[in-house]
Formats: structure tokens, C-alpha cells, sequence
């Protein structure tokens, strides 16, 4: 298949350990609790069964009996994510209706969930809030991930048979059918695409073209909440400035996941491999997932 820049949209677990939020509106301090589940970095309309994090955040802000405006979620341009594609994929809390300063108060005591997943790095601090009616991230949001080069696909199919655990003697292959493989090739791709944290260090993101502390774009989150752990991983194919995941078309769309025992789910390396380079540290990124899903 032709190069193209894909955009992954991979799942985010809402668990005890990350589901408080601290809203701010009218100068008060507002907790915010988040059902616990699967949620992906979506519209907040979703795709299909796969339910949008921010979509469900504004129904918990909204719902809540101490907030008067309501509000929604839109892209945007972040101030301080310049240099790659990554520019459009900023996050935007507009106000609906009301007339109240609103905002975050990303420095409450009580706030567990990761201030990245909404485009502000774990470094902002304090109360960030507005009086007009649309308050930007300052960085690209967490939970998608697109290389900076264009990737090569490929697609294969490889039949499913697994022996039973019957004694040797009586061992039986059972067939499960065809599955339908997808390739994925990105090569010399910057660490500041690929390690979580390692934007904290200036050079690395400068490399990369992105801005110090940018913690939306790492292929290891990617690995760690999807591939590795065998979740349903969106991938919007092909994509231009009118997605950029955001919006998912079916004709763009593969829903992919690790197969079971895959040494992709099971050795991150085995993902991305580091590569010699003078320009610095680069890797390139090599797998073949399993399509269950999509239209492309």
C-alpha cells in the first residue's frame, strides 16, 4: 500500500486511581467523578460501541448540580504544539450557555485523572480558567498517536488453528477460520514520538519539533494501553486535516488488536526497535495486528 499518516486512537481506563476531576466555575472549586470503563480520545459522539472520554466528561460536568453553564468539547490549535501535523490536534472547552468564569483547577488535592488526556502537560499547575466562551489546551491531547513520517501497510490473511489440550495421542487442531492481518512500517521515527517523558528534556522534543513537556504523542502509551494489553485500538487511515482524529469515517477506519501471544503485546521492543542516527535517537516501528473491525 502508498505511505500515509494514520492516526491511532487508543483506550483509556477510568479506574479509582485516575477518575476525579477538579472543575472550576463562578470562583468555586467543583469535584467531578467519572464512571469507571474503557473510553477512547474521541468526538464526543464516539465510533460506534467505543464511547468518547471527553463526550463523557462534559455529560459529568454538565449533569452536575453545582455547575450553571454548560459546555462541550471541540479540537483546536494549541499554543505550544507547533512544527508537525500535531498542531490541529489540540482540545477546546467551549461554554454553551451561561455567563460564569469557568475552568480547571489542575492543583486541587483531590484531582487523580491525568491532566495530558484534556492537553496540559502533569508540569501545568494552579487554576487555569476564562471569562470567554471557549478555553484552548496549551498542548495536544493524550490518547491518540500519529507517526510524524508516513507509514507503509500491508494486509495479509492467516488461518486460525489452535491444538486442544488433549494428551498428545489425541491432540486435535481445530480451525477458527481466516484472520485478517494488518502490517504496520514507520521508520526513523524521533524519541519524542516514542518514550513517555523524555519531551522533559528540551533537546529531545526540539529534535522532534515539538515543545517542551508535549505528552501527546507517544507510541509507548499506545503500546501500553492498547497493543499490550489486547484492547481495541482505532486506526483512521490515510488521514488529513479534516480528521486528525477526531471525526472517524468508516471508509478510513480499522479496528485492530494484538493477537493472543503476539511477541508485539508482549516485548515493546519487539514493536519499536532504536536505530543509529546522527540527528539523535530514533526508532522505527514495525507490527502486524489483527483487523476486528472497520470499514477501510
Amino acid at each position: 500500500m502508498l505511505d500515509t499518516l494514520d492516526i491511532w486512537i487508543f483506550p483509556v481506563r477510568i479506574g479509582p486511581t485516575n477518575d476525579t476531576l477538579a472543575f472550576h466555575e463562578d470562583g468555586s472549586d467543583i469535584i467531578v467523578t467519572l464512571d469507571h470503563g474503557l473510553y477512547w480520545a474521541l468526538s464526543p459522539d464516539g465510533y460506534g460501541n467505543y464511547p468518547s472520554l471527553v463526550g463523557h466528561i462534559a455529560d459529568k460536568i454538565n449533569s452536575h448540580s453545582s455547575t450553571s453553564n454548560t459546555y462541550r468539547f471541540v479540537t483546536g490549535s494549541p499554543d505550544y504544539s507547533y512544527g508537525t501535523d500535531l498542531s490541529y490536534w489540540g482540545i477546546t472547552l467551549e461554554r454553551l450557555t451561561g455567563s460564569y468564569n469557568y475552568g480547571w483547577a489542575w492543583d486541587h488535592g483531590s484531582r487523580n485523572f491525568d491532566a495530558a488526556y484534556l492537553g496540559y502537560p502533569d508540569s501545568y499547575g494552579g487554576t487555569v480558567q476564562t471569562s470567554s466562551a471557549s478555553l484552548e489546551a496549551p498542548h495536544t491531547r493524550k490518547g491518540v498517536w500519529m507517526s510524524p513520517r508516513p507509514g507503509v501497510k500491508t494486509s495479509d490473511w492467516e488461518r486460525d488453528a489452535r491444538t486442544n489440550n488433549a494428551p498428545h495421542r489425541l491432540a486435535q487442531v481445530a480451525d477458527y477460520g481466516i484472520k485478517d492481518l494488518r502490517g504496520f512500517r514507520y521508520n526513523r521515527i524521533f524519541a519524542g514520538h516514542i518514550r513517555a517523558n523524555c519531551n522533559k528534556d528540551g533537546e529531545y522534543a526540539q529534535v522532534a519539533g515539538l515543545p517542551d513537556n508535549e505528552e501527546g504523542n507517544y507510541f509507548s502509551d499506545l503500546w501500553k494501553q492498547g497493543i499490550s494489553t489486547y484492547q481495541d485500538i482505532i486506526v483512521v487511515n490515510n488521514a488529513t486535516s479534516a480528521y486528525y482524529g477526531w471525526t472517524t469515517p468508516d471508509s478510513l477506519v480499522d479496528v485492530v488488536m494484538a493477537a493472543k501471544g503476539s511477541s508485539y503485546a508482549q516485548k515493546f521492543s519487539d514493536c519499536a526497535r532504536p536505530s543509529q542516527s546522527k540527528a539523535g535517537e530514533v526508532y522505527n516501528i514495525e507490527m502486524t495486528l489483527v483487523k476486528i473491525g472497520g470499514d477501510y
